[in-house]
């Protein structure tokens, strides 16, 4: 993108899931990000909740790669499920693999093999393997970007990354003449840019917590993850978080063009 930019810098562009830093950082450039953390926070309270009910406070991850697309996931994910269940252990691996399924699967038997019985997928396809395992041995699975509630039958929820709503509200912005020039806009919980899903059903309640009606239980659930969102700010103090830009390289590229119906003409790159 920024060969493109620099060689038409009467277009504006925007690159979507990336810093701006990560494209040159030039004027006619703008950058869509994602406080993923936020969506990691979330779904890491009704982690440690749910394995809390279960008997056991340990929670655990398969990710994709060490990069911060993937690692802010898990911060927000490691950092809340502590602070809402104290003592819930968090394990994390990496399969190095983004489209490997079996790496993802074998990581899920690692981590329930060591006692986890939830498994927040980071990994993309691969991590679809490790919501299978999760469920054919009787545990919890969280999707990851999309709502991954038809992948296995035991998902407990999914933590969303609305690129579709950062690169709408883009274009729109730009074509109403709010464009920031070399700078980065975030899109979170606020702006609906990042969101979780709640996909209970009946499942958890017959299987683990016939005590309470299934109506409390879902609201209890849902009241978590609202909780969730108030540990936000301390997920920022503690340092949890960072924002360096990915490694240029680091994931596959592939692109797009949307070009505004009226001036000025914007174009949004994806990674």
């Amino acid at each position: 993108m920024k060969a493109f930019a620099q060689q038409y810098p009467s277009i504006k562009f925007a690159i979507t899931d990336d810093p701006v830093s990560a494209v040159g950082g030039l004027k006619n450039e703008e950058g869509i990000t994602y406080a993923t953390e936020q969506g990691g926070c979330l779904v890491g309270v009704l982690a440690a909740k749910m394995a809390q009910s279960m008997g056991k406070k340990i929670i655990g991850v398969a990710g994709g790669q060490e990069i911060p697309p993937v690692d802010t996931y898990i911060a927000g994910y490691k950092f809340c499920a502590r602070k809402a269940v104290k003592g819930t252990k968090v394990l994390v691996q990496y399969s190095n693999d983004f489209a490997d399924v079996a790496k993802c699967s074998t990581i899920a038997q690692n981590e329930i093999g060591q006692g986890a019985q939830v498994i927040f997928q980071v990994a993309g396809p691969c991590g679809d393997g490790a919501l299978k395992e999760a469920s054919a041995l009787g545990k919890w699975g969280i999707g990851v970007d999309a709502d991954e509630y038809n992948v296995a039958k035991h998902i407990l929820t999914s933590a969303l990354k609305q690129t579709g709503t950062g690169v709408y509200d883009t274009v729109v912005a730009a074509a109403q003449g709010h464009f920031k020039a070399g700078k980065n806009l975030v899109f979170n919980l606020n702006n609906k840019g990042v969101e979780g899903v709640y996909r209970f059903l009946g499942r958890v309640w017959r299987l683990f917590v016939q005590e309470e009606s299934e109506t409390e239980f879902e609201q209890k659930l849902t009241t978590a993850a609202e909780n969730g969102a108030a540990l936000l700010e301390e997920v920022r103090l503690s340092g949890a978080i960072t924002d360096t830009a990915p490694t240029p390289g680091s994931r596959p590229a592939r692109s797009i063009a949307v070009r505004a119906t009226s001036p000025p003409s914007v174009a949004v790159g994806v990674r």
